[in-house]
């Protein structure tokens, strides 16, 4: 029965929702895989039901170390996105895959330009005009004071 669901859920996210080709290709291999999981774990066919908080937790324990963080957040992306599908139709009372907290992905810190590059940036306009001078102060006092430009504008 879940996997008609999950297969009437694709054709939804295809059909009215205009989800891109990778996007469903994504989540039809993110819920094949849970239910497969189901199916290991339970010793039977999975079942509406099996998408509760344990098993999900227990599927995403069972693939740690295999993905990185924004894998993982797309996975649970796509049995939230499932479980609020089955909600609406009524198949499930409740979307327990909302209780599962995604994983905190972490931030990239900004790549600093070498000396050199800063010293030929600062160096580049011509000093003889206003313009000039006020972009020459301001690069200087961006790099000086390690503002990114979004911060000094």
């Amino acid at each position: 029965m879940v996997e008609q669901a999950r297969d009437d859920f694709l054709a939804h996210l295809a059909d009215e929702r205009r989800l891109s080709a990778n996007t469903l290709r994504a989540y039809a291999g993110d819920l094949t895989a849970f239910i497969a999981f189901v199916v290991e774990l339970r010793g039977r066919a999975a079942e509406p039901r099996d998408l509760d908080v344990r098993t999900i937790r227990a599927w995403l324990a069972h693939r740690h170390g295999r993905q990185g963080t924004a894998t993982v957040a797309r996975r649970l992306a796509a049995l939230r996105a499932f479980g609020a599908w089955m909600r609406r139709r009524g198949i499930v009372n409740d979307n327990e895959a909302a209780l599962v907290a995604s994983p905190k992905r972490r931030g990239k810190l900004p790549v600093a330009l070498p000396v050199e590059d800063v010293s030929r940036l600062i160096d580049e306009p011509a000093v003889d005009t206003p313009t000039a001078v006020r972009d020459t102060a301001v690069l200087e006092v961006i790099y000086g004071a390690g503002l990114r430009v979004r911060e000094a504008a």
